[in-house]
């Protein structure tokens, strides 16, 4: 009976130390230290987010009240319009506020799973889990982990577009609240100016009259007078002897 006792005693000491010495899957481990990296990966990016948060969230109240400032004389549609921007900021101040309680409440729920993961490991590399065990728990992790990433993805964008939001906000009421610009003065000429040239006097040209004669003869037939007659009578009765005395 000793001996076989002792028998016994060698042979489950000798399968203890075959199970202490025997390793896991090499390629299971591989997988393992991939989906860590992925899994740091999404811890940083999610803490950052939800540091980020905290930090604007913190000095949100102080912009928006220098937001205020000075924008309380401004009237008609200048004052509508502060007052709907002034609105929007405090929107998205509560949004800011959401999405910090949203990435807090990732953290929380990575951090659950990051302690779980680490004592699963543990096993895998104490080869106390079997190796399809392993697999198929390594590929539910996997899928937590894309789920994860798409929460922390959608939540990114969201905090991005309200920090659009505020810097458009806030610039827009700088622009209201600047003062006018001061309408410039018009260019003084500085040409010299032409001297007032002196008004022509033009001296009335006087005409003269043109005054034309005309000489006009007129023949009047008068009747001879009695002595005329005679007289030409004695005239032919002359001119008549003198002839006759050249016969």
């Amino acid at each position: 009976m000793k001996n076989l006792f002792g028998l016994l005693s060698v042979v489950v000491a000798f399968f203890l130390m075959m199970s202490c010495n025997k390793a896991a899957d090499p390629q299971l481990l591989t997988d393992i230290s991939s989906f860590e990296t992925d899994w740091s990966t999404l811890v940083n990016d999610v803490t950052n987010l939800s540091n980020s948060a905290k930090s604007e969230l913190a000095n949100m109240d102080a912009k928006i009240g220098e937001a205020k400032t000075g924008t309380e004389t401004l009237k008609g549609a200048s004052k509508t319009k502060v007052d709907s921007l002034l609105a929007s900021l405090d929107g998205a101040k509560a949004k800011g506020a959401a999405i910090e309680s949203g990435a807090n409440g990732l953290l929380t729920k990575i951090n659950e799973i990051t302690t779980a993961f680490q004592g699963w490991k543990e096993k895998v590399q104490k080869v106390e889990i079997k190796a399809d065990a392993a697999k198929t728990d390594l590929a539910n992790y996997k899928q937590q982990l894309e789920g994860l990433k798409g929460e922390a993805t959608n939540l990114k964008s969201s905090w991005d577009q309200i920090g659009a939001v505020v810097g458009a906000a806030m610039s827009q009421i700088a622009a209201l609240k600047a003062p006018a610009p001061a309408t410039p003065a018009p260019a003084k000429n500085t040409t010299p100016a032409k001297p007032a040239s002196k008004p022509t006097t033009t001296k009335p040209t006087t005409t003269k009259p043109t005054t034309t004669t005309t000489t006009t003869t007129t023949t009047t037939n008068t009747a001879p007078t009695q002595k005329e007659i005679e007289k030409k009578m004695q005239n032919v009765r002359g001119n008549a002897t003198k002839t006759d005395t050249k016969k």
